[in-house]
Order: C-alpha cells, then sequence, then structure tokens
C-alpha cells in the first residue's frame, strides 16, 4: 500500500496545484461554487472512460472502487495536511516574531499576563491561555514559565487547578477585585464595556460565597505571596483571621467607607510577615506587629482617636528602616502634635512620600519633620490649605530642610498650574526626575454666605514663602489669570527665582508677560535668556517687552544680566503674522503652530 500511496497521491496534489495556482493567480474560480460544478463537470464526463468492457465480477470491482476512494480522500486529507503545516512552520520561522529568543517572548507574555486590563477580559482570551493556543512553539514557552500562571481571580478561580499545576512552585497572587475598582479611561472603559457583564457576572458569582472563594485557596496558603481584596463589607474577612500565610509578601485590603478606630477590632490579619501592607478603610491598631519590616505602606481612610496616634505612627516607621514607599491618605489623626523625636527617624531607602488630604496640617508638619529622607525622595502633598504653608511651615526652608528633606534642595525645574479649585506644583531635578508634586486648594465655600470664593493670590504667596530658597533653572505657568491673580504677585514670586533662564507662560493672561518689561530701574528675571509663549495673545505689547529685553536695545547695569536671546511660540494668536516680523529681528524667533 506504501509504494502505492508514494508514487500516486504526491503526484496527484503536485498536478493539481500547478493549475489550480494558475487558475487563481487569474482568478479563474469565483466561488466555492464554481469549483464545485466543475469537480461534477469532470466527474460525468470522466468516469464513463474508466470502466473497462471486459469486467467480469461487476460487484467486486464497485468495492474495490469505493475501498480506492477511502484510501484516496484519507491519504490526500493526511498528505495536505503535513504539508500544510510544513508550510506554516516555514512561514511561522520567517516573521520576526519567531526569531525572538525564547527568553524575550517570556517576557512579553509576562508583561501581557501583568497588564492591568488583562483581569478585564473573558477567561478564553486572557493570556496566559490566549497565548498557549497559538502555536506548538508558544505553548511551549509558556508552559515552561511557571509564573505566568500564578495568578488566581473571581475569573479563573474555577480552574485553578490548572494554574496551581502550571504555576509549578511560584508564589501565587490572589485577586477579588470588582471591575467598577478598575479606573479606566474614556478610551479604556469604550474598549471593553462588551466584557463588563461577563466580567462582573464571575465576580458576583464568588461574591456570594466569599468565605467559600478563601476557603478553595487555604489549602495553598503556604504558597500564597499576595492577597489583593476590595469591594467587600469588613464581615466578609473574618475568615481571614488567624490564618497562617508565612510567604505572604503583599497584603491589600480595601473597603468602603472610613474605618473608626475600635478597641474589638484584632491585631492581625494573619500570622505572617508581609512587606507590602495597603490598607483603605481599615482600621488595624498601630501596635500591629504587622508594622515591621515593611518596604511599602498605604494607609487610607482611617479615624484614629487615640492620643499618642501618630507618635505610634512614627514609631513604626522606625520600625521599617528599609521602607521605600509610604502613603497616608485622608488619615485622621488627633493632637497632641508637639513631641518631635530629637534623632530624626532615618529612612534611607524611601523613595516616595505621600500626604493626602490629612484633617490636620499639624500631623503632616509632625510626620515631615520627623523623618530624614534622601534625597531621591519624591513628596506629593495635596488636599492642603495653602495657608498651612505659612502656619506650619510644612516645607522648611531653614537648616532642617537638609536633615529632613533633603531632596527639595535639588529642585532645579518648577511648574505651576492654575485650576478652579486648586493649585499643582509639579518641582523636578535636573535630570528630569520629579521631586515635589503639591496640590493646594484654593477654593473655599464660606460658612457664612455659603458663596464659594478662589484664593489664588494667597496660594501663590504661599508657594513663594516655602520655595524661596530654591535655586532654579526653569518656571512655567499655566492657566494663570490677572482675574484670580495680579501682576504683583506675579513680579513677587519671580523676584524670589532670580536665577532662572528659562521661563514658560501657558494659556495666560497677556498681563503677566507684560510685567517681564525692562524699565532700567529693575529686572524681573535678570538671567533669563529664554522665553516661551504657548496659547497666548500676541500684539504690540508683546514685540515692546521682547525688545525692551533683547541685545539690540540692552542697556542693563548690572553685571548679572544677561538679554533675552530666543522667543519660542507655539499656539499662539492674535497679531502673530504680523508681528513675527519684528520679533525675529529682536531674537531667535522659534514657532512650532
Amino acid at each position: 500500500m506504501e509504494p502505492i500511496l508514494l508514487s500516486t497521491i504526491p503526484r496527484l496534489i503536485q498536478g493539481l496545484c500547478r493549475p489550480v495556482r494558475e487558475c487563481m493567480h487569474v482568478e479563474y474560480f469565483k466561488s466555492e461554487g464554481e469549483v464545485t460544478q466543475t469537480i461534477q463537470k469532470f466527474a460525468q464526463s470522466a468516469a464513463s472512460s474508466f470502466l473497462p468492457r471486459d469486467i467480469d465480477d461487476l460487484h467486486g470491482e464497485c468495492q474495490t472502487v469505493a475501498r480506492a476512494c477511502e484510501i484516496a480522500v484519507g491519504a490526500v486529507h493526511a498528505y495536505t495536511h503535513q504539508v500544510l503545516l510544513a508550510l506554516k512552520s516555514r512561514h511561522n520561522r520567517m516573521i520576526l516574531v519567531s526569531r525572538l529568543p525564547d527568553n524575550v517572548v517570556a517576557l512579553i507574555f509576562q508583561f501581557a499576563t501583568g497588564c492591568r486590563t488583562n483581569s478585564l477580559q473573558p477567561l478564553e482570551v486572557r493570556a496566559p491561555l490566549n497565548v498557549s493556543r497559538v502555536s506548538r512553539s508558544w505553548r511551549k514557552i509558556a508552559l515552561e514559565n511557571s509564573s505566568l500562571w500564578s495568578k488566581i481571580d473571581a475569573m479563573n478561580v474555577s480552574i485553578k487547578s490548572v494554574f496551581i499545576r502550571r504555576s509549578g512552585a511560584s508564589l501565587l497572587n490572589i485577586e477579588f477585585i470588582p471591575w467598577a475598582a478598575y479606573k479606566l479611561s474614556g478610551d479604556e472603559a469604550k474598549e471593553f464595556k462588551s466584557q463588563e457583564v461577563v466580567v462582573s457576572q464571575a465576580f458576583g458569582v464568588q461574591a456570594y460565597s466569599f468565605s467559600r472563594f478563601i476557603k478553595s485557596l487555604t489549602p495553598y496558603i503556604n504558597r500564597w505571596g499576595s492577597l489583593r481584596l476590595q469591594g467587600r463589607e469588613a464581615s466578609d474577612f473574618s475568615t481571614l483571621r488567624d490564618l497562617l500565610a508565612p510567604r505572604l509578601e503583599a497584603l491589600h485590603i480595601e473597603l468602603p467607607g472610613v474605618a473608626e478606630e475600635t478597641e474589638a477590632t484584632q491585631d492581625t490579619f494573619f500570622n505572617g510577615q508581609p512587606r507590602d501592607l495597603h490598607f483603605a478603610g481599615v482600621y488595624l491598631p498601630l501596635n500591629s506587629i504587622l508594622y515591621t519590616g515593611l518596604t511599602s505602606l498605604h494607609l487610607g481612610r482611617i479615624r484614629f482617636t487615640s492620643k499618642p496616634s501618630v507618635h505610634q505612627l512614627v514609631r513604626n516607621l522606625a520600625a521599617c528602616p528599609c521602607l521605600k514607599g509610604l502613603t497616608l491618605d485622608r488619615l485622621s489623626l488627633p493632637p497632641p502634635f508637639d513631641y518631635i523625636p530629637a534623632t530624626p527617624v532615618s529612612l534611607n531607602s524611601l523613595q516616595k512620600l505621600t500626604i493626602a488630604s490629612t484633617e490636620d496640617a499639624r500631623a503632616v508638619q509632625h510626620i515631615i519633620r520627623s523623618v530624614c529622607a534622601p534625597s531621591s525622595l519624591r513628596l506629593e502633598l495635596s488636599g492642603l490649605a495653602s495657608s498651612s504653608l505659612y502656619d506650619y511651615d510644612l516645607l522648611p526652608q531653614d537648616a532642617r530642610l537638609g536633615q529632613f528633606l533633603q531632596s527639595l534642595s535639588c529642585i532645579r525645574s518648577l511648574t505651576i498650574q492654575e485650576s478652579p479649585e486648586s493649585l499643582l506644583i509639579t518641582g523636578k531635578g535636573s535630570p528630569g526626575n520629579e521631586i515635589l508634586v503639591l496640590k493646594l486648594n484654593i477654593s473655599f465655600i464660606d460658612e457664612i454666605t455659603d458663596v464659594r470664593t478662589t484664593h489664588v493670590a494667597e496660594g501663590l504667596r504661599a508657594l513663594t514663602h516655602s520655595l524661596q530658597s530654591l535655586t532654579l533653572d526653569s518656571l512655567a505657568f499655566e492657566g494663570l489669570d490677572d482675574w484670580t491673580s495680579s501682576t504683583a504677585i506675579f513680579g513677587e514670586m519671580l523676584s524670589v527665582f532670580p536665577t532662572i533662564t528659562f521661563l514658560s507662560m501657558d494659556s495666560c493672561s497677556s498681563s503677566f508677560v507684560n510685567a517681564l518689561t525692562d524699565n532700567a530701574l529693575f529686572i524681573l528675571c535678570p538671567r533669563l535668556h529664554t522665553l516661551q509663549l504657548i496659547n497666548m495673545h500676541i500684539s504690540g505689547d508683546t514685540v515692546a517687552t521682547v525688545g525692551s529685553r533683547a541685545h539690540t536695545n540692552w542697556d542693563h547695569q548690572s553685571s548679572a544680566a544677561v538679554p533675552l536671546r530666543r522667543l519660542i511660540l507655539s499656539r499662539c494668536y492674535g497679531e502673530v503674522r504680523c508681528r513675527a516680523a519684528e520679533l525675529a529681528r529682536l531674537v531667535e524667533l522659534s514657532r512650532t503652530d
């Protein structure tokens, strides 16, 4: 049989491929129906010529032809299947992704699996299940990388045995997060709208029996590496009490609302020692052993009532010398705040400190002055009234600056953005890394008149007071309006930063640009050599301001002062075209409209 097949099938397929290829090239066959009709015509005309005249056993010949048909169909299918596999394999080897090393492909799979939006996909199209079905080589890579299979959530818990088996010895990452907890952008919300129902239903099924979800995973508790839970009530987490998770590295629990301090709360959730602790809306006593040896700590929406709370919090920080990230979000910490350690808590590994919307600014002052952070620290303060910078000197500018917040002295670039309700200040170091992010509340409702008022001027004055010791190279304003501020305040701020060489004005009132005019008696920003105007009105006043600082009209007595050399215009309006030639004669003009 084998010699017959070898001598027949390959020649048959090769003989057919040549005319089929030609017919496809000239689009001879326009549809599958035409192909079928052609085959039927061929069969009718050719079948009669096959029948010999001297057949004695017609019945036996019928069986022979039927058997030959079965063999031919099976052989053609098997042969063409192998040919197609070989062709596809050769094609896959020729495309770029197939030339990537296996370890690079594994990293791509790891990124796809860890991507935030991967959790928003139905199970059948989520990594790593989807990538493991693409090809044999991809399946091999996916199965050899156990960490791809380490995440267990409400969507895949029904087939957890597959993930647990394929995850090998990797630590398990357990998540129970509802759809609403994912803060999607407008484009993301549209993209994943169709998946919302499927994912939400899966979460809802597990939410009805949350204790069963947890208990189904407790046999593998020695392999728990992280646990992230959201969207449930405090009573649902009773199953977490006294669990022994010796290898747990990250514990994140978020509940709705504000957690109140209560004596009835037990001190621990686990008989373990996680390094990454994130509690929001969950009260954990500050004397808990979990506040030891942390590398990341996030406490949010908790109202403490015990008097020494802030002091105990600082002591907890001292027990975490390797802390890299600290976030205190909407905490209520009662006084007193008078005691500050004689020796600040040294947090040499701290990379980011975030304090948001704390009720009493004195608590912020106490925490900032109780720690000693490295110069690489990124400080974020938000939800503070501008008056707190004055009243509590939150950003000390004397000798204490080098002791507490060394990173502030590294700020070289400052951006100030005005919005209806806040001032957003961003300070960057010389390499462009963000060091300070400060959001000041400037909009308040009068308790008597119930009228909302905006205090931009007070915010700018407070900012000038707090950051006056900085040595800036660059300063940028965005959205500054002369209805809410004044050129006097603007000039006051520029006067404390005489070292800036680059000034940017974006969507600001023209009066602030006019304030830069050199009057020969006093000049703002004496070392300014580049001025950038974005979405600004250009007029004759602009030409006058630039001309007063240009080299052609420069007559300033101070040796430290330099003329303006370059003007950058971007998306400006007004008399841009008719004034461009005048400006170009004064300074180097760049337009990026």
